[in-house]
């Protein structure tokens, strides 16, 4: 299963008017997926609050993320422990470097820096 953040949880984002919808970026995750692996079966599940159906899900086993949000693993696999779930394995992906018109917001590609590039700020 594939989570995609939900607007409710991007109310409070720099720039947040320049964030496609919910079901904009779902069907953008779904095409991409697709491309990529086109024989799978795509399920998108909508995150509405931090946890996500990771916390949940009796079939998960491991929990892709970025160095940014590694530390959520511990308090998803305490949940997951008081429900009688195995601990989930987590695969951390690594940052990129941001191209150069992109260095002076961040030490690594950000979409809030993407966002503010975009406004010309």
């Amino acid at each position: 299963m594939t989570s995609v953040t939900g607007d409710v949880l991007l109310k409070n984002k720099k720039h947040r008017e320049l964030i496609q919808s919910f079901t904009e970026r779902r069907r953008h995750v779904t095409e991409f997926i697709t491309h990529v692996k086109p024989k799978i079966n795509v399920l998108v599940a909508e995150l509405t609050e931090p946890a996500g159906p990771a916390a949940t899900a009796p079939d998960a086993a491991c929990l892709v993320v970025t160095q940014e949000t590694g530390g959520a693993l511990e308090g998803i696999n305490q949940i997951r422990q008081s429900n009688g779930l195995r601990p989930l394995v987590s695969y951390v992906l690594g940052m990129l470097p941001p191209p150069k018109e992109l260095a002076q917001y961040d030490a690594k590609i950000s979409s809030t820096a993407i966002r503010a590039l975009d406004q010309g700020k």
